[in-house]
């Protein structure tokens, strides 16, 4: 265990997805937030307990960028969405998700000073991919959120397509592209 290195998550987006797909609002999920985030820091010190030495917890991807929840939410006014085209109120639950996480993830480590923690941050990371696609290796205009999302397209329709296609594959889970834009 000492040797190891433990990933503890992705936790948190389908806790919030679950209600958000049922109808619910933002004043329903955000009160989650800490139960979650409590969650997290009971699986992490389990680990500790139990001998581990090295752990990373990631954050939340920037949700309010998900194709499904942009088309979920579309024909909102200009002003819900960021620079990016993503759902500011959805990418602020996130982001307040990552920030209690890294608090609590702070106040493990001081407790626990031989083990090291470390917050992996999905966030700005996916992020970067949406804002920044040539640095990331995509043409312009070829981002698979945008095209996902504006056209509820899930199989590729042309060489170009396709090549986007492999690339959001690439970087998801296989098991959540099925069916669904992958993001």
């Amino acid at each position: 265990m000492e040797s190891s290195l433990f990933l503890v998550g992705e936790i948190g987006a389908n806790d919030y997805n679950h209600p958000f797909f049922q109808n619910r609002t933002l004043g329903f999920v955000r009160p989650l937030v800490p139960r979650v985030i409590r969650s997290i820091a009971l699986s992490v010190e389990a680990l500790i307990k139990l001998g581990a030495r090295n752990i990373y917890v990631p954050g939340i991807f920037p949700m309010g960028c998900v194709p499904r929840y942009l088309y979920f939410y579309r024909g909102g006014e200009p002003g819900d969405y960021d620079s990016a085209g993503c759902l500011r109120w959805l990418n602020g639950l996130t982001a307040d998700n990552n920030r209690m996480l890294k608090g609590r993830l702070r106040e493990l480590g001081r407790a626990h000073p031989g083990v090291s923690i470390t917050y992996v941050d999905y966030y700005n990371e996916v992020l970067s991919l949406i804002t920044n696609p040539a640095v990331n290796g995509v043409a312009a205009g070829t981002g698979c959120t945008r095209a996902a999302a504006a056209v509820g397209r899930t199989t590729p329709t042309s060489p170009s397509t396709a090549r986007t296609r492999g690339w959001c594959r690439a970087r998801t889970r296989p098991s959540t592209c099925r069916g669904t834009a992958c993001t």
